[in-house]
């Protein structure tokens, strides 16, 4: 554990799409942004998927600024 921690909790794009597109992580940001709407256009649930993935970092970093998370 760091003092202050460094380490931010947050989503990253990268590493949601890939799963859905094997060669995201190779696309340039502009080209990124085109594939993510098209991705979610195709998967109809992933609106709802990534507001999850990005809810399990908030709750996490709230988690891990509780006093309560470290006490012994």
């Amino acid at each position: 554990m760091g003092n202050p921690p460094w380490d931010v909790l947050e989503p990253h794009t990268l590493e949601f799409y890939s799963e859905y597109d094997p060669n995201f992580r190779a696309l340039e940001r502009t080209a990124s942004a085109k594939r993510i709407k098209e991705l979610h256009a195709q998967h109809p649930s992933l609106d709802e998927k990534w507001r999850s993935y990005e809810a399990l970092f908030s709750e996490a970093s709230s988690y891990f600024k509780e006093t309560e998370a470290y006490e012994a």
